[in-house]
């Protein structure tokens, strides 16, 4: 896997994580999504790592939101010929959140001694949050709702919800 470019793992990254949603059910991919992501980051500035997460999140959610066509379709009587680029649009935002835990994350690591493997974490459900409530919000495809075939793991979110 280290053969790929920083760009190809960060593509992984977003092909894993899509794939463990519905569709797919490959649920055990969620666990190791980003690790080719945090490969990708390593030694790179803060500003590749912003576009290097971009693109990872760009495909993470043009794989897990493609049903927002058919709603445009039938609910919001868009022609279809405008409801795949309304889509796109919607991916390429959706994508910065990935974006922005890319380059806060390679930024928290240069800057603070605080260890990666907590950092990481608070900011990703940080931003997953954040994406819940922000512009008036959307709170599907969160990391967490990929676990849903997992009775054990999702028992938890019985007492702490899906972040």
């Amino acid at each position: 896997m280290t053969n790929l470019t920083p760009w190809g793992l960060a593509f992984l990254s977003g092909v894993l994580c899509f794939l463990s949603f519905p569709r797919f059910d490959l649920e055990f991919l969620a666990w190791i999504a980003l690790v080719p992501l945090f490969l990708a980051l390593e030694n790179q500035t803060v500003r590749k790592s912003f576009w290097l997460g971009w693109l990872a999140g760009t495909v993470y959610f043009l794989g897990t939101v493609h049903w927002v066509t058919n709603t445009m379709i039938y609910y919001g009587k868009l022609p279809a010929v405008l409801s795949y680029p309304v889509m796109m649009v919607f991916v390429v935002y959706l994508g910065l959140y990935v974006a922005a835990f890319a380059s806060l994350f390679v930024f928290l690591r240069r800057r603070t001694t605080f260890p990666a493997v907590l950092s990481a974490p608070v900011l990703w459900v940080s931003l997953e949050l954040l994406r819940t409530y922000a512009l008036s919000g959307f709170p599907w495809a969160a990391l967490g709702y990929s676990q849903y075939l997992s009775l054990t793991v999702i028992q938890i979110a019985d007492i702490t919800g899906v972040y």
